[in-house]
């Protein structure tokens, strides 16, 4: 028995880690900021904020008012040019327009997709009611 997870542990599990963590949606996401650009994330996995190291921005977690947070998300985004959001396929409707979205991949079962304030639809670019600032600890963020 010990042998059969020892060998799951070593050889199947680092190869579905990919598949199952957001770890490329991240560094996709990564990859496609500049700088000076900040990031939200909407309908997020916990995973995402866990291997990212830079202050972000989101709309509350598992929140079951979906179209809340997508609008608060849209206003956000609309705010600044230097703003950009990862958000899951099934948040496109009603406030982005899907052929202006970057995909960056597939995790937890979502296609994930990257807007800028090009992707908003006019009818959602109101003010933001609910937003938290994250900062990563010092010790996780990149030197």
């Amino acid at each position: 028995m010990a042998v059969l997870w020892i060998g799951v542990s070593l050889l199947v599990y680092p190869r579905i880690d990919a598949t199952r963590s957001g770890e490329a949606i991240v560094e996709a996401a990564a990859r496609s900021l500049a700088p000076d650009q900040s990031l939200a994330f909407a309908g997020w996995k916990e995973q995402f904020l866990l291997q990212w190291n830079r202050p972000a921005v989101h709309f509350g977690y598992r929140r079951h008012d979906a179209g809340s947070e997508s609008r608060d998300a849209a206003g956000w985004l609309s705010a600044s040019p230097d703003h950009r959001l990862l958000l899951p396929q099934r948040m496109i409707e009603p406030c982005f327009d899907g052929s202006r979205l970057l995909p960056l991949g597939t995790a937890h079962r979502q296609q994930w997709l990257l807007a800028d304030q090009s992707a908003v639809q006019p009818e959602c670019r109101a003010a933001v009611t609910r937003a938290v600032f994250y900062d990563p600890p010092r010790s996780c963020a990149a030197p």
